[in-house]
């Protein structure tokens, strides 16, 4: 026994040094990741601190209309409005890895979902998807109100990736403003190139007593566009930044079922995703504090013989308070 004893002390000591070597060895990959500056210092600065705590209010607000006329002449539609949801977070960051967690106090029990973003200064990536109920609305017909529905009488869909590309992200870094994992330290801005593809849907909820049309509908897009952002740096303590974006979904695809009935409705014209960025930040030794938000509308107008009209907004707010360390 002593010696089976003698053999487990040893070979938890063995586990626990390989365990802390290799802890050593992310560490130091992460270390020199955040070293690296590949971009002109004067304007554009990676923090070296360690840590990073920061505390985030969140509010956001969600809409989305469509209409489709079917062959027969009549239309049917759907005009949605989600309350306004708030989100408080708390992350706590090592290098250049930061996690967040929180809580909807207000609105959280309406909607599922997230998303993942790789944000830097030369490329950006954005992978998101959820589910929403929540919203406020009536069902059209004619274009007239035909019902007005319960807060869970429609769900609401989207699933999407996105990405930026910088031109001149040697100077400007849309993360100092929207994510604050850099610093501007002086004005710059860049011509953006944007990619998107973004399926919506709305689904009217099998629980519903109330009849309303139509029963689903769904559009998709794959799009390119471009845009400017601009990062003004008054002074040591001030941040102000500003972009927009456009990007044109000539790949598109609608479709609904109506009464029973499904219709495809052809992508004779684009669709139009507009996306828009502002923040207003303070530093103040390894403090800072802001506000920064988006907003981000696709709207689908069909041809007179499409007969197919999809739109949807989000609108994010965000006031936020970090430290590093």
């Amino acid at each position: 026994m002593k010696k089976i004893a003698i053999v487990t002390c040893i070979l938890m000591l063995a586990g626990v040094r390989a365990e802390g070597q290799f802890f050593q060895s992310v560490d130091g990959w992460l270390k020199k990741q955040q070293q690296k500056q590949p971009y002109d210092t004067t304007y554009i600065y990676r923090p070296q601190e360690r840590w990073r705590l920061r505390t985030t209010a969140q509010l956001e607000g969600e809409s989305a209309m469509m209409v489709a006329v079917v062959p027969d002449g009549d239309s049917y539609g759907l005009k949605l409005d989600r309350r306004l949801k708030y989100k408080h977070t708390v992350g706590v960051g090592y290098r250049n890895l930061i996690v967040d967690a929180g809580f909807s106090p207000i609105g959280g029990k309406y909607t599922f979902g997230g998303a993942m973003n790789i944000m830097g200064n030369r490329v950006g990536v954005t992978l998101e998807g959820g589910l929403s109920t929540g919203f406020n609305g009536v069902a059209l017909t004619g274009g007239e109100t035909t019902s007005n529905l319960p807060d869970d009488g429609v769900i609401m869909m989207n699933v999407g990736l996105s990405a930026y590309y910088a031109f001149n992200g040697k100077h400007f870094s849309m993360p100092a403003a929207m994510n604050q994992a850099f610093r501007q330290l002086r004005s710059a801005g860049s011509f953006l190139a944007t990619f998107t593809t973004r399926t919506y849907g709305m689904m009217r909820n099998p629980d519903l007593t109330v009849a309303i049309q139509p029963e689903f509908a769904c559009t998709g897009l794959i799009g390119l566009g471009g845009g400017y952002a601009y990062n003004f740096v008054p002074s040591v303590h001030w941040l102000v930044h500003a972009g927009l974006t456009e990007t044109v979904g000539f790949l598109n695809s609608s479709y609904a079922k109506i009464d029973g009935t499904a219709y495809d409705f052809k992508p004779e014209v684009p669709a139009f995703v507009t996306k828009g960025t502002l923040a207003v930040l303070y530093y103040w030794g390894k403090w800072y504090a802001g506000i920064y938000a988006t907003f981000d509308s696709t709207i689908y107008m069909g041809a007179d013989d499409v007969a197919y009209l999809f739109s949807r907004g989000t609108q994010n707010a965000n006031i936020t308070l970090g430290v590093r360390f």
